[in-house]
């Protein structure tokens, strides 16, 4: 009845009729968004419009693949394929049909709130649909839901530079609205664990190969070259028992030569399996490259094979780093492991005296006031030190504003980072502990201990990222998918933010 009532009124204005809760809060900073800066619905249409434009691209080429399969030439071989590399998706004309389920402007809603309710789930999907707020959404007489699935692809269609422009937006609309001048910036990191297992070296050897030699029978199913064989299924059976026996191994005397002894036979068998493997391949290859498919299958063929190839080398891999861990005693560079089955960009995270993590580390560069104005996230991890003038660059990037003071701690300390950050034209830059002192030398470092004191609130802004943001755990794997989780992350804070800073103001005013 409510929607009912509401129904001549647009999106907005239903959404303010719902109970103010945190979700509510979020759609409609989201929606204030877009009406601050059109151009961010419009770029979110043109995502849309992209991924149509290349999905008619690969229909077309299996249609004309189709058309010349049909084509009676009994005395000749039948012809390849056209060759549709020439053909820009972007110039392909799309015809009118049904409306779209998800529009741009629905689009940066479910941006805004898939890091919290994690719409790809099923329990965050329903949340959503059964929500009054999604509701006032759709409105009273909407076109018809969209399906879970329907709403993670539309999640994926929105690029890095059309994220990039929302987060320019949020810290404009921050600015203009005077919410935050962003003349102090704090930059500090921390550790997101991977969407993956635990690794162990038994474990991934197992997994690699299974995977290998699952993903060349999916192929088969799709160019009808067989890759099969009943020697490396029995050698993968036994890797399956060899790790069990090596998870289940109880710690007491004499348990590490029992243990280097079953990683022994894991890698001899193992080896085996790797070796048939890739002499499979090698015979298989060529087939599986001239055989003539639709390109549309093609493209799933090749993507196949190029995680066969992941998969093959990560166990190569990890076999080679076992040996030497195990069986030799010695280390082995993190360049030179794999850490994941499921995620190849994931690495192993130690800071201090805290327990080890397997994922990844952000940077974030916090404003005065609370919004998040530069963020990163990169393969392999790198040291906090090669980070801190990007970061700089950043948030003078999205804010149009260069800090006066630049707050770090011990971990960003170096002579470099310090004169960059002054030829930027910083004022003011605080590096913590003794590195920072040794630096900055004895009288400016006493000079900036309030400074250092207060910048302690970064962990206050990683804490409501991690905890209200849904930030614990990434969801996504790859570095690509990382990046989307955490600029969602970041999306859904800096909303609340403004909210949050706009009532302070507010009841500031007025008990002024």
């Amino acid at each position: 009845m409510q929607l009912t009532l509401l129904s001549g009124l647009d999106r907005f204005n239903r959404v303010l009729a719902c109970r103010d809760t945190f979700l509510a809060q979020i759609v409609v900073e989201a929606l204030e968004l877009a009406r601050f800066d059109g151009s961010l619905v419009a770029a979110l249409e043109r995502d849309i419009e992209m991924a149509a434009r290349a999905a008619k691209k690969v229909r077309l080429m299996d249609w004309q693949y189709g058309q010349e399969q049909q084509t009676p030439l009994p005395l000749l071989d039948l012809p390849e394929p056209s060759d549709f590399d020439w053909m820009e998706a972007a110039d392909l004309a799309l015809d009118v049909g049904r409306p779209r389920s998800i529009d741009g402007e629905l689009l940066l809603v479910l941006l805004s709130v898939n890091s919290v309710l994690g719409l790809s789930s099923v329990p965050g999907y329903e949340r959503l649909v059964e929500s009054e707020v999604f509701g006032a959404l759709l409105g009273a007489r909407c076109r018809k839901r969209p399906a879970r699935s329907t709403v993670a692809y539309y999640l994926s269609l929105a690029t890095a530079e059309s994220r990039q422009r929302i987060h320019e937006a949020v810290c404009r609309k921050a600015k203009a609205e005077g919410l935050d001048d962003f003349a102090e910036v704090t930059v500090d990191s921390t550790a997101v664990e991977a969407n993956s297992a635990w690794p162990t070296d038994s474990g991934l050897i197992w997994g690699f190969l299974r995977q290998s030699y699952g993903l060349l029978g999916r192929q088969a199913e799709l160019t009808g070259v067989e890759c099969c064989s009943s020697l490396v299924e029995r050698w993968i059976e036994e890797l399956e028992r060899q790790h069990k026996a090596i998870s289940l191994l109880p710690s007491r005397p004499g348990s590490v030569a029992e243990r280097r002894q079953l990683y022994r036979k894991l890698l001899r068998i193992a080896g085996q399996a790797h070796g048939k493997l890739c002499r499979m391949l090698d015979d298989k290859r060529d087939a599986i490259e001239e055989c003539c498919i639709a390109p549309g299958l093609r493209l799933r063929v090749d993507a196949i094979m190029a995680e066969v190839a992941r998969s093959m080398a990560g166990a190569g891999k990890v076999m080679a780093a076992a040996r030497v861990r195990v069986l030799e005693g010695g280390k082995v560079a993190a360049a030179d492991r794999a850490f994941s089955l499921a995620d190849p960009d994931a690495w192993m995270i130690e800071k201090g005296d805290r327990d080890p993590v397997l994922g990844y580390k952000p940077q974030i560069a916090r404003s005065a006031n609370g919004f998040i104005t530069a963020f990163e996230v990169l393969p392999g991890n790198p040291a906090d030190s090669t980070r801190l003038v990007e970061l700089a660059l950043g948030h003078i990037r999205n804010t149009g504003v260069t800090p006066c003071l630049v707050a770090t701690d011990d971990g960003y300390s170096a002579q470099g980072n310090l004169d960059a950050l002054v030829g930027l034209g910083v004022e003011t830059v605080s590096f913590s502990g003794a590195k920072g002192r040794d630096l900055l030398g004895d009288p400016l470092w006493e000079g900036t201990a309030e400074i250092r004191s207060d910048r302690s609130a970064v962990e206050s802004t990683i804490f409501t990222l991690k905890h209200k943001c849904a930030l614990r755990r990434f969801c996504r794997r790859g570095i690509e998918g990382v990046a989307q989780d955490l600029s969602e992350a970041v999306l859904t804070y800096n909303l609340w933010r403004l909210a949050w800073c706009r009532r302070r103001k507010h009841a500031e005013q007025a008990a002024a």
